[in-house]
């Protein structure tokens, strides 16, 4: 599968993410005190995880394009990924009829408020 490769030396990772009828954009390996944290939010309206430990948006039907992560990890570029290494499982395993966790309350509430 034909995917971003950012090559951060610092070790972010794009990768992607289904919840439900959702498809989540993520960066992992990456902190809030880089400046490419920042960056991700301002430009490409990503908001960070409940835990601070990664950085999400829903893709809307969105293309990736290298020319939109490039301006913020110009070593950027397309290339082939094995699936496994590229989707993000987000864990849902509640009993039928429980409440819905913390992820999940979390993710409706972005797609409702920054919605693009």
């Amino acid at each position: 599968m034909q995917w971003l490769d950012l090559r951060d030396p610092g070790g972010a990772r794009l990768k992607f993410a289904i919840h439900g009828n959702t498809t989540w954009l993520t960066v992992f390996g990456i902190t809030p005190e880089r400046r490419e944290w920042q960056l991700l939010v301002e430009r490409l309206g990503y908001r960070p995880s409940l835990n601070r430990k990664y950085l999400m948006r829903e893709a809307s039907g969105q293309r990736v394009t290298v020319s939109e992560y490039a301006a913020i990890f110009p070593n950027t570029i397309k290339r082939e990924f094995a699936r496994d290494q590229i989707e993000v499982q987000f864990q849902s395993r509640q009993p039928q009829g429980a409440q819905p966790g913390p992820t999940t309350r979390y993710l409706r509430r972005l797609r409702g408020r920054y919605r693009a």
